[in-house]
């Protein structure tokens, strides 16, 4: 009797000690990985950080845009604007998943102003839009809201006006040349035009390329995604193109804007999509 009760304490023992050792053989409770956050645009990177080289030579992914949604006061129509109804310091862009064309400056805040042109109770005009987006996956849903109840005049001190930074060499871009403007340089494209932009600063956003007006960033504008510019770049021994008929008038840009979320994304202004493989 007295072996059968020290055999049990030895095995109660034993059991006790191996407990310990199966509990942390057992897989650690994890916490779910971080979401990543957007991508600032490089606008808001001090242009002397930033490394211009880099910036150009691959147009950036971006993600696929899916059908996305607007609302509008009731009664609310969308009409085609004339162009001596548009502000010359609007930019007209396409926001993905929206049939009709959003207008886009940049105001002394440097935030993003969105306007639609429309008719609300027999008003016809540029009515005050928001812009939202999110990111699902490799996927971007915009969503466009008309706020304004009555049409909206923009005054000269409603818009940005950036000021030019020197470029030397250390800050030129690579397959830019520069010009004698402050901050303007330009590269030849595949017609054998020369495409401007201009190095400016908007206090605090950071410098960005903006297009150029007498040698100035124009005031009001949406920065450039100059990365997608080497896409048009004329290669030494390449033929040039001649001018479709489709981009007499100009062809899209990739620009940036800040949805009402406050995040830098990129979109492209309303005009013909330039596809190099199909030129002639």
């Amino acid at each position: 009797m007295m072996n059968l009760l020290k055999r049990a304490g030895a095995l109660m023992m034993l059991l006790i000690l191996l407990l310990p050792a199966v509990s942390m053989a057992q897989p650690p409770v994890t916490a779910a990985p971080p979401q990543a956050t957007a991508q600032e645009a490089p606008a808001e990177d001090p242009a002397p950080e930033a490394s211009p080289e880099a910036a150009q030579t691959i147009a950036p992914v971006q993600p696929a845009a899916i059908a996305g949604a607007h609302s509008a006061p009731e009664g609310f129509e969308y009409l085609k604007a004339a162009k001596a109804n548009v502000n010359k310091y609007f930019t007209a862009i396409r926001i993905p998943g929206h049939e009709h064309t959003v207008y886009a400056f940049t105001d002394k805040g440097g935030i993003t102003q969105f306007l639609v042109y429309g008719r609300l109770d027999k008003k016809k005009g540029m009515y005050k839009a928001e812009v939202s987006s999110t990111l699902a996956g490799d996927s971007r849903t915009f969503t466009v809201t008309v706020v304004g109840d009555k049409p909206y005049k923009a005054v000269w001190e409603d818009f940005a006006k950036p000021k030019g930074i020197k470029l030397d060499d250390t800050t030129l871009p690579k397959g830019y040349r520069k010009t004698s403007k402050t901050g303007v340089c330009y590269f030849t494209n595949l017609f054998k035009q020369k495409e401007y932009r201009v190095l400016g600063r908007l206090d605090g956003r950071g410098d960005a390329y903006y297009p150029p007006v007498y040698g100035k960033p124009k005031a009001g504008s949406l920065a450039i995604d100059i990365s997608q510019d080497s896409l048009r770049f004329h290669h030494d021994g390449e033929k040039y193109y001649k001018v479709p008929a489709e981009y007499k008038n100009g062809f899209a840009l990739p620009v940036f804007i800040r949805t009402q979320e406050g995040e830098q994304v990129v979109v492209w202004t309303d005009k013909s999509m330039l596809e190099r493989e199909k030129l002639k």
